[in-house]
């Protein structure tokens, strides 16, 4: 999942971006291209896992409409959520030798709407 997450972030630092959206991007990419772990410590601890990172998002977004303009805001929670999506849509799950597989599973679809929530992303 990382690896999908870092490959959308590389996308956007790419994209000539000055906005907060740009500057993130670049910055991860930086952090990664150093071998350092952009999230650093942060370790979701089993069941409890999921409300982490949920939680730790909504802050993020909640930083952004903060610190940043409401477009910059917008267009923040929106490249989490996309960013999410494409590790969602990496692999299939469940079949057998891939046949039968799921594209993207009950479990991440819920998370998928988790974060939307969590981020003040509606219709998603």
């Amino acid at each position: 999942m990382l690896r999908m997450v870092l490959k959308v972030t590389r996308a956007a630092a790419h994209e000539d971006r000055d906005d907060l959206v740009g500057h993130v991007a670049r910055e991860i990419q930086t952090l990664a291209e150093q071998r350092k772990n952009p999230v650093g410590d942060f370790k979701p601890k089993g069941a409890l896992g999921a409300k982490e990172i949920v939680d730790e998002i909504a802050r993020a977004g909640q930083i952004a409409t903060e610190k940043g303009t409401p477009e910059e805001a917008e267009a923040f929670k929106g490249w989490i959520l996309d960013a999410a999506q494409h590790a969602a849509d990496a692999a299939k799950e469940g079949g057998f030798m891939g046949f039968h597989a799921e594209r993207v599973s009950q479990g991440e679809k819920d998370m998928l709407a988790q974060l939307a929530q969590a981020l003040g992303i509606a219709g998603t």
